[in-house]
């Protein structure tokens, strides 16, 4: 057993050892995430991508979040060349550490053509990928209808199949909720392709839920 496969285990059993008396909420989140990306240094990366994920909350005794369980599906497009860079299905287990602080485990299959070694230079494969994604948060405005906070966020990709590390991406920017079901936000993305090349983009997303 590699130490990702360990960790990866040690982090699910620490989230559902101390929910013997839980039990899940009646109704699952469903989100929808459309995102725009704009490379700052290649023309050939604008990417387009599409994310659908149910959410389902497992509650502890008295009815407070523990963890949650989110299957997903993305979509990447590439809309310079016009092909689909990834497609991704997995699963995904986070828990809210701290009211400012996230932890998540994501295992996915991806099928993807996109740039790895060198720019303009795309690789056609289908992998098994492990992600963890660690997001730090602050509000600085909570209104009944509206409320605007900042986000940092680490994300790293491990290829299980192939043994070695493939990305990590450091996400920071702002995002506004609207009522209970918009949310809209704006970030700067560092995508560090381990060993080979980085990238810098900015980013607007917008995400619908109910």
């Amino acid at each position: 057993m590699n130490i990702r496969t360990f960790v990866l285990l040690f982090f699910c059993f620490a989230l559902f050892f101390p929910c013997a008396f839980a039990g899940w909420s009646k109704n699952p989140l469903f989100s929808w995430t459309q995102l725009y990306r704009w490379d700052r240094h290649f023309n050939s990366n604008g990417i387009y991508s599409n994310c659908y994920a149910f959410a389902f909350i497992y509650l502890d005794g008295e009815e407070r979040p523990l963890f949650k369980f989110k299957p997903f599906y993305e979509m990447r497009r590439n809309f310079d060349t016009n092909q689909w860079e990834r497609r991704e299905v997995g699963l995904e287990v986070g828990k809210d550490i701290l009211s400012w602080l996230y932890l998540g485990e994501s295992i996915h299959h991806a099928w993807r053509n996109e740039e790895v070694m060198s720019p303009n230079r795309y690789e056609k494969q289908n992998s098994l990928e492990a992600e963890t994604r660690i997001v730090l948060s602050r509000n600085f405005i909570t209104k009944d209808s509206f409320s605007l906070k900042g986000f940092v966020a680490d994300e790293y990709t491990y290829v299980t199949d192939e043994g070695r590390s493939m990305r990590n991406e450091i996400t920071a920017g702002m995002s506004a909720l609207f009522g209970k079901h918009w949310e809209i936000g704006l970030n700067w993305r560092h995508i560090d392709r381990i060993s080979y090349f980085d990238t810098d983009a900015f980013e607007v997303f917008a995400t619908l839920s109910f």
